[in-house]
């Protein structure tokens, strides 16, 4: 795997970018962090983690112009993959405040309803994902743990989800949608599981 293309990985200075990094490079890959709109405009894989709030996320990528890099990039074929928050604001809009997001998936971002005093915001920790054996679980046995930080969770408007997780009731945890990928666990801190996910996703970029 030595000869494996660099990958971009966004950093809009809301993300866990080292954790992300130790996983590609456990896996030989030679990542390339950059908060640059050309280099995002120039790159064949994405991976776009964050971590945080949405409106403050969206901000920061619409001061250097990222925002429109990232749309421009999906739209023209560049494999993306979104971690976490990085998945949230691919889709169009959040509870978490009065914000756009990239809408690269139609979409809206809803927060955890707490309906008794067990279920606890934010979801912290191990849980199941169900998933329709689509190729990103290549490998992944269905209801496999993945290690969980959030408060909000993505309600797609189209059939997009991938895989499913229960807390509270079912929601998508991870999306698929032409040359876009999302999940709302953290591949990269989620063991060999997380890292077979993030190898078969560097597979189906071509990486």
């Amino acid at each position: 795997m030595g000869d494996r293309k660099a990958v971009t990985v966004i950093d809009c200075g809301h993300g866990n970018l080292a954790s992300v990094v130790n996983a590609l490079r456990a896996l030989g890959v030679c990542p390339v962090i950059s908060s640059d709109p050309r280099e995002v405009d120039g790159a064949r894989v994405l991976i776009f983690p964050g971590q945080g709030a949405a409106p403050a996320a969206m901000a920061s990528l619409r001061q250097n112009g990222l925002d429109s890099a990232i749309c421009r990039a999906v739209a023209g074929g560049t494999a993306l993959l979104g971690i976490c928050l990085g998945m949230q604001v691919l889709l169009s809009g959040s509870e978490e405040g009065p914000v756009t997001a990239l809408d690269v998936m139609p979409g809206d971002v809803k927060r955890f309803k707490a309906q008794n005093r067990r279920l606890k915001v934010p979801q912290i920790g191990w849980n199941g994902v169900r998933h329709n054996e689509d190729p990103l679980f290549a490998g992944v046995s269905s209801d496999t743990h993945f290690y969980f930080v959030h408060s909000y969770y993505c309600v797609p408007a189209f059939d997009a989800a991938i895989g499913w997780t229960e807390y509270g009731g079912e929601y998508c945890s991870a999306l698929h949608r032409d040359n876009v990928w999302g999940v709302q666990f953290h591949p990269e801190k989620s063991g060999s599981a997380g890292l077979r996910l993030l190898d078969n996703f560097l597979r189906l970029s071509k990486c």
